[in-house]
């Protein structure tokens, strides 16, 4: 049914709100909220080496603009230039994706 959609409405960008799961960041650094600015994220090692699957196209425009706009309005959100990304953004996407080539 998602991948449907998908097909039905062919947006343009994903904004994806996912728990990082304590891979990027853990108990010592824990953001309120975290934005990514990325061209790219690539999926992150959970223990069994990174998934054989392509890095995921970031839209760093947009996410310095949401980013722009929090500050703006008096909020401090972490900015993640660069971060690995794990099956909490993997699987969404992948449920209303399909499942990605290998890389």
């Amino acid at each position: 049914m998602p991948q449907q959609w998908m097909r039905d409405h062919k947006p343009d960008i994903a904004v994806v709100i996912f728990n990082d799961h304590g891979n990027s960041f853990f108990l010592d650094r824990v953001p309120t909220f975290a934005v990514g600015v990325a061209d790219s994220y690539k999926p992150v090692d959970e223990g069994w080496g990174p998934r054989a699957i392509p890095d995921f196209d970031g839209a760093a425009d947009l996410g310095w603009h949401f980013a722009d706009r929090l500050v703006e309005r008096h909020f401090d959100p972490l900015i993640c230039r660069e971060i690995e990304v794990d099956h909490g953004l993997q699987v969404p996407m992948e449920l209303f994706c399909g499942r990605p080539a290998g890389r």
